[in-house]
């Protein structure tokens, strides 16, 4: 229910457009700073895409040697052996190697958030809240996440997640250095991102 998603979240949601906050109304969130309404759509989600287009400016710093930003070298990933939870014999979610799921950090507080971005259908959540973990899904279409949103144009405020997981997303964006950015705002200054491309998985903090 709507309630549900909203109230765990009412310290970090903020509007994806101007990051202004936000207020509760009948038929969805308004920004207060620049008068947008977010709707709810149905009685479990909150369709949180941009209304219209978002100006964003990124900065690059090319070097003059490319040879080495090249050559990847995509070696398999091992497991942690510092691994900080014992997941037992829970299903390894779609996409998610066992490997992957070894560098899951255990959650430093009850309240902690994980952002699951690009959510899907959500095959992630149980081994996240079994991280300790409060769980947030966004899709960008997907009828069964919670929030539907952009990378893009991220909806929440700066620093409101401990980690960041995403399957097979990031590359496939129009603009992933935008995306990216959004990512780095959100996370936390110890926090840790997740990732698995079609390639490789990658973990970063």
């Amino acid at each position: 229910m709507i309630p549900d998603i909203i109230e765990p979240l009412k310290h970090v949601l903020a509007c994806p457009y101007c990051v202004g906050s936000l207020q509760i109304s009948p038929d969805g969130l308004n920004c207060s700073d620049c008068e947008t309404l977010y709707p709810f759509t149905g009685k479990a989600q909150i369709d949180m895409r941009l209304q219209r287009p978002k100006p964003h400016a990124i900065t690059f710093e090319v070097g003059r040697d490319l040879g080495d930003a090249l050559n990847f070298d995509y070696a398999p990933l091992e497991s942690n052996r510092q691994s900080e939870i014992d997941f037992g014999d829970q299903p390894v979610p779609y996409h998610f190697s066992k490997e992957l799921r070894s560098y899951i950090p255990r959650a430093t507080h009850p309240e902690a958030l994980v952002l699951d971005l690009g959510c899907g259908a959500m095959p992630q959540r149980e081994m996240c809240e079994s991280a300790g973990f409060r769980y947030v899904g966004l899709d960008y279409k997907n009828k069964l996440a919670p929030i539907l949103g952009d990378a893009h144009a991220l909806p929440f405020r700066d620093e409101g997640f401990e980690l960041i997981v995403s399957m097979n997303v990031l590359e496939h964006l129009q603009y992933p250095p935008v995306a990216y950015a959004e990512v780095k705002r959100i996370l936390q200054k110890q926090g840790r991102i997740i990732r698995q491309c079609s390639i490789s998985g990658t973990v970063s903090r």
